[in-house]
């Protein structure tokens, strides 16, 4: 029997307070699942995962007014595969969300904490991705992708990306 790994929701609105919350703001379901959510600009993304599959998300709207250099103060040694400079911090920022999410901190932690070690740029399926490391946690990865001036991501275990590229390419597809 084939048993979906998550399902991501991307709904057009703000669904910050569906379910309850801990003290780090993140939910807590009353069934044996992990939610995930995440907001900004017109959109929430949502992420049901098995209770065996931990995951953290983020979606963020590229907004030029928005100053973020303050939190990413690491050296990026593939600065090149981010084209424009704005849109670096985004993606940065999103990634390191997507983290706090995943450890169940927030960004409520010392900000060395979520230090990006590398971002590379990879093709799937025709589609473009980005692929982050993390210098303090060698067995988590970010995966994600910059659509129509948002970007979404996600960090997962490295044991779990082959599941959840393809969830993540068809999640791009509805953006």
């Amino acid at each position: 029997m084939y048993a979906k790994l998550c399902t991501f929701f991307l709904i057009q609105g703000i669904i910050k307070d569906l379910l309850p919350h801990d003290s780090s703001g993140k939910p807590v379901p009353n069934y044996n699942c992990n939610i995930t959510i995440s907001h900004s600009g017109s959109y929430s993304l949502l992420c049901v995962s098995s209770r065996n599959i931990n995951c953290g998300i983020d979606i963020q709207l590229i907004d030029k007014k928005l100053k973020l250099g303050w939190f990413n103060q690491e050296l990026i040694t593939e600065e090149n595969c981010l084209k424009r400079h704005h849109e670096k911090f985004f993606i940065m920022t999103s990634f390191k969300e997507s983290l706090g999410k995943f450890l169940g901190l927030g960004l409520l932690a010392d900000k060395s904490i979520f230090a990006i070690a590398s971002i590379k740029v990879f093709d799937y399926s025709k589609e473009q991705f980005y692929q982050v490391s993390f210098a303090n946690f060698p067995t988590l990865m970010g995966v994600g992708f910059l659509k129509n001036d948002y970007v979404v991501s996600i960090v997962i275990t490295k044991n779990d990306f082959p599941s959840f590229i393809n969830y993540l390419k068809e999640l791009k597809n509805e953006l």
